[in-house]
């Protein structure tokens, strides 16, 4: 294995997923509170 390799950190995947799980937290939350706003809640 390659020296180079051994030390390679894929920051920019590791921040995509978490951008990506904080959009769907944010969408989830969003559609949550609407229903139960709607509801009357």
């Amino acid at each position: 294995m390659r020296r180079d390799l051994k030390d390679f950190k894929p920051k920019g995947a590791v921040a995509f997923f978490a951008g990506m799980l904080l959009m769907y937290a944010v969408m989830w939350f969003a559609i949550y509170f609407y229903l139960i706003i709607s509801r009357g809640g």
